[in-house]
């Protein structure tokens, strides 16, 4: 196993090598769904680049309202590229629960499953300081 420098050990500096040295690897294996270091890199660059044109930047809280997929990994490893502050919020959550976790997470922006929508929808008017939620399909 390769040893890091401090500086180093960051997720995304060692997702970005772990992807350059496994590149063709599987990385993540669901059913018929197979996603290589390389592909995850990629995909999760975009999800990145995608969020930094949104204004999210390094040390931004972002709540994650998502459960288990691979939608999930590529959005983690995109903040971990950014350096943004990755809050993930309990699934079950919802009404003033949901609200309390949001409010007390000082997030700006939601990422947020299709499906959980409606109850960030629910409390939208009452979590202010929240600027941006974004709908994964």
């Amino acid at each position: 196993m390769k040893e890091y420098s401090f500086s180093e050990r960051t997720v995304g500096y060692v997702w970005e090598d772990k992807a350059k040295t496994m590149g063709e690897k599987v990385y993540f294996l669901h059913g018929d769904m197979k996603i290589t270091y390389k592909e995850m890199n990629a995909r999760a660059n975009s999800v990145a680049n995608s969020l930094i044109d949104l204004g999210i930047k390094k040390g931004d809280k972002v709540c994650m309202v998502m459960a288990n997929s691979v939608e999930f990994l590529y959005a983690y490893f995109a903040l971990a590229k950014i350096g943004a502050v990755m809050v993930p919020i309990n699934i079950a959550l919802k009404g003033n629960l949901l609200k309390y976790q949001i409010d007390n997470s000082d997030c700006s922006v939601v990422i947020v499953d299709s499906d959980l929508v409606d109850r960030v929808a629910f409390i939208q008017g009452e979590i202010k300081k929240v600027k941006t939620i974004i709908i994964v399909p």
